[in-house]
């Protein structure tokens, strides 16, 4: 029979015509991508029902430490990438802001740092323990283990832009589930200041529903705040990003005498960046548009205004970084006569970027970090948003909207030009604004690690 249908199949082959046999071929292959789509999907939400029920399970066990045995200054961290860590330098200045704020208190803090991936050894190598994460239906019973051994005095997870699930679910589910059973531990729980996005993930809505009313679920911006009282039954505190409390560090010194040489002669110093993350799918065409018509703003304002610009990347990650963008950037400005500009080579730290933008007139950016940095140092930032939560950074300050540019902008490098000699002719304005909201500000930053969270009825 087998050697029939063998046959048959052979014959049928030869008889049909070979448009109607790669028809039937690519329909086959069409069909096989769906049901190995489809499995995927099933699996996918069969973990996910598994985490949540094991969460349940490990969650009523979970009991407080006795009185008295948790002063060990010991930190446990879920950071937004466990894969990377620090790959952006937002990352970085928010871990750097919570060992300071420890610090401050008299502590020198172990800090333990969940990973997965390349992040252990990463982790490892920035003298952190690392705590790697399995399967994600084992995190809950790992974590409720981890809580009971260990004694821990404080639990972190760096929600940033995450924790909505605009970048999947997956994540901000296992920080906070990990944030619920450190409170049900008695360990201080703390989502630090993170925004909200105004389509989060319809996943998460269970699991921000079962989150323990003591964990510190912080929003670093007013509009954050309202997507997610309208989005789950929880109560967030209002709070600026704590990245505001990081102290600045050192200036790379070739990039501060730079600067020093471009004041000498008169000129204003704006610092630039921007990055390939700007639209959701970047190709190689949209990042050659993006810095031929960056530069050519940058020189027409530069003519008429007699600005240097010193491009500072934020983020050094190898496909999502800024260095590919501002590379570019610097090499279409030294083709122009006439331009002064400062490309800064090599990876800093959050710290020595903020002492840097802090001797800057001026920044133009991409990065959120970025504009805190500037923004805490008093200095302008005018932002090219990727993410609506620039416009919850800005609140804080009440700076105006004309603030924030869609990245639309690099289809009309005249009016990029434009917004940007705007902005550059606004810097001793916007100087005031920001040093008037600066304290009232750095006072909601501080809000991540002072007060206690409001009882859930």
């Amino acid at each position: 029979m087998s050697q029939f249908l063998s046959w048959s199949q052979d014959w049928i082959k030869a008889a049909l015509p070979r448009p109607v046999l790669e028809g039937i071929r690519a329909y086959r292959h069409k069909a096989s991508v769906r049901r190995w789509e489809a499995e995927v999907r099933e699996r996918t939400r069969t973990e996910w029902r598994l985490m949540l029920r094991n969460w349940k399970e490990q969650a009523a066990p979970v009991a407080p430490a006795p009185e008295g045995t948790r002063a060990s200054h010991r930190i446990l961290v879920f950071p937004s990438d466990p894969g990377a860590i620090v790959g952006s330098r937002g990352d970085d200045a928010m871990i750097t802001a919570v060992l300071e704020a420890a610090r401050s208190a008299g502590h020198q803090p172990q800090v333990d740092m969940f990973c997965e991936g390349e992040g252990e050894r990463i982790a490892v190598g920035m003298g952190f323990h690392p705590v790697v994460i399995g399967t994600d239906r084992d995190v809950a019973a790992a974590a409720a283990k981890l809580l009971g051994e260990r004694r821990y005095d404080t639990y972190v997870a760096l929600g940033a832009d995450i924790v909505d699930g605009r970048f999947g679910p997956r994540i901000p589910a296992l920080m906070l589930i990990a944030a619920d059973l450190a409170a049900r531990a008695g360990v201080r729980a703390t989502i630090l200041g993170c925004s909200f996005g105004e389509d989060p993930a319809a996943e998460l809505k269970p699991v921000f529903q079962r989150l323990d009313w003591r964990v510190h679920l912080n929003m670093r911006d007013p509009i954050s705040l309202r997507r997610l009282q309208a989005f789950a039954p929880v109560h967030p505190q209002l709070v600026a990003d704590a990245a505001f409390l990081l102290e600045p560090g050192s200036a790379d010194p070739a990039a501060a005498a730079w600067v020093e040489r471009q004041r000498a002669l008169g000129r204003k110093v704006v610092g630039v960046n921007a990055h390939p993350m700007l639209v959701r799918t970047p190709d190689a065409a949209w990042v050659e548009k993006m810095a031929a018509n960056l530069t050519r703003a940058l020189c027409e304002v530069g003519a008429r205004r007699n600005v240097g610009w010193i491009l500072l990347p934020h983020d050094y990650r190898e496909h999502f970084g800024d260095l590919s963008c501002l590379r570019r950037v610097g090499e279409l400005l030294r083709q122009r006569a006439g331009v002064e500009a400062h490309l800064l080579e090599g990876c800093h730290s959050a710290a020595d970027l903020k002492a840097l933008v802090g001797g800057l007139d001026a920044v133009v950016t991409g990065r959120m970090h970025l504009a805190i940095a500037a923004l805490g140092m008093g200095v302008p930032a005018l932002a090219l948003t990727y993410h609506d939560k620039f416009e919850g950074l800005y609140s804080h300050f009440e700076l105006p909207p004309w603030l924030l540019l869609s990245p639309a902008i690099f289809d009309d490098p005249v009016e990029l030009a434009r917004r940007i000699e705007q902005f550059v002719e606004a810097i001793p304005v916007l100087v005031q604004v920001i040093e008037k909201g600066h304290a009232r500000v750095m006072a909601l930053a501080r809000k991540n690690f002072m007060d206690e969270p409001a009882r859930q009825d």
